[in-house]
C-alpha cells in the first residue's frame, strides 16, 4: 500500500496534497533488507546458518528450518509468549 500511495502522489499532484507521513517497511527495499540483516545477526549463530542453509537449498520444508525460524518469530515478530501460542496456530502450529 504505501508503494501505492508513492506512486499516487507522483501522478496525481492536482490534488494539492499539503502533507504525507508513510511508514513501513516496504517503502525502501534495501533499507528492509538491511534491518533484516541486522535482526538476523541477532540470533545464535547455529540458526543463522541454519537460516541462511535452507533458503539457499530452498529446503523451507526442513526441520532445522522450522525450528530456526520458530526462534525468528519468538525474537522479533511475536515476544509476548501468552500470544505465541495463537500466532503458531494461526500459521497452522509449525
Amino acid at each position: 500500500m504505501g508503494h501505492d500511495a508513492c506512486s499516487g502522489v507522483r501522478t496525481h499532484t492536482a490534488y494539492r496534497l499539503v502533507s504525507l507521513i508513510l511508514s513501513g517497511p516496504w517503502l525502501s527495499i534495501p533499507r528492509f533488507r538491511q534491518d533484516v540483516a541486522g535482526l538476523k545477526r541477532e540470533l545464535p549463530v547455529e540458526t543463522q546458518e541454519a537460516i541462511e542453509r535452507h533458503e539457499a537449498a530452498g529446503t523451507f520444508d526442513s526441520p532445522e528450518y522450522e525450528a530456526a525460524s520458530v526462534e525468528w518469530v519468538r525474537r522479533h515478530v511475536c515476544r509476548n509468549e501468552t500470544a505465541l501460542d495463537s500466532f503458531f496456530e494461526a500459521l497452522g502450529d509449525p
